[in-house]
C-alpha cells in the first residue's frame, strides 16, 4: 500500500512538471514601485522649485460592464505617475479627471491628463 501511494505521488508530481503559471503581478508591482517615486504637486507648488518639463501624459479606461460600477480614478492616476517616472520625472501635476457616460462602446469612460516634471531638489 505504501509503495502505491509513493508511486501515485511521483506520477502526480511528474504530470505537473510542464505546467507553467503566468501572471501580470510583476507589471502591477512594477507600476506601483514606479508610481511611488513620483509626488503630486499643484502648479503653484511646482513654481517654487527648480523644475524641468518632461511631457504631457494621458490615460483612459473604457468600462463596458453594465452591472458593476466603473472603478475610481486612482488606477489611472497611479499609471500616470508610473509613466512620469519612466520619463525621468519625480513630480506630476494632474488636471481634473473626467467621467463620461455612454461614450461610444463604453458604458463609462474614465480619462485623466497630467504633466510630468523633474524637480531638482539640489538647486532649490
Amino acid at each position: 500500500m505504501r509503495a502505491l501511494k509513493l508511486f501515485a505521488l511521483i506520477l502526480l508530481l511528474s504530470g505537473c512538471s510542464n505546467v507553467r503559471i503566468s501572471s501580470n503581478t510583476g507589471d502591477w508591482v512594477e507600476t506601483g514601485f514606479r508610481a511611488g517615486k513620483v509626488e503630486t504637486y499643484s502648479f503653484e507648488e511646482l513654481m517654487s522649485y527648480n523644475h524641468r518639463y518632461l511631457g504631457s501624459l494621458n490615460e483612459e479606461y473604457c468600462h463596458t460592464d453594465k452591472i458593476e460600477p466603473a472603478p475610481s480614478f486612482k488606477h489611472l492616476e497611479r499609471q500616470l505617475k508610473a509613466d512620469a517616472q519612466e520619463l525621468g520625472g519625480n513630480a506630476i501635476v494632474f488636471d481634473p479627471c473626467e467621467r463620461l457616460s455612454n461614450y461610444g462602446s463604453c458604458t463609462t469612460l474614465l480619462r485623466c491628463h497630467a504633466t510630468a516634471y523633474a524637480i531638482d531638489f539640489d538647486g532649490v
